[in-house]
């Protein structure tokens, strides 16, 4: 029996999956090993990311000196924190390679213009809770971050 954890294991979450699944692992083995003799399982490994399809990212520059101070990655379709996870382990070589605040947004939520809001959560490099903003609002955080980064 192999049995393989997703994602990277340097990112945050992995050790949260590793804990899950290495108890259930050996419950599986043992219930196996009662039935048909002894094993020895072969050690707990990182799974090999398996892309799902394209994400667009945005790099977002300081408008002054050109720095980039954030990184988008447009989750279409992701609306809850589940979501959000999937997203955030199958980006992170993505994000851990760069120091900038790193943010998933999902797809538009209400039918029209006036009323649009996103699922945005903040990943790198700390995590942050899903929350649901207005462009307008998301938008004034990201120019704080330029405004902070060249004042």
């Amino acid at each position: 029996m192999v049995t393989e954890i997703a994602g990277d294991e340097h990112e945050p979450m992995f050790a949260t999956r590793r804990a899950l699944l290495e108890p259930l692992s050996m419950a599986i083995v043992g219930a196996l090993e009662s039935i048909g003799g002894p094993s020895r399982p072969p050690p707990l490994t990182a799974g090999s990311p398996v892309p799902a399809g394209v994400l667009r990212v945005e790099e977002v520059p300081c408008t002054r000196c050109g720095i980039q101070v954030a990184l988008l990655v447009f989750a279409e379709g992701a609306t809850d924190r589940g979501q959000f996870e999937d997203v955030a382990r199958l980006m992170y070589p993505r994000f851990a390679a760069t120091t900038v605040p790193t943010h998933l947004i999902g797809s538009a939520l209400g039918p029209s213009p006036e009323t649009y809001r996103a699922a945005i959560m903040q990943v790198w490099p700390q995590r942050a809770p899903v929350e649901t903003l207005t462009p307008a609002q998301f938008w004034r955080r990201i120019h704080a971050l330029i405004r902070g980064h060249f004042p």
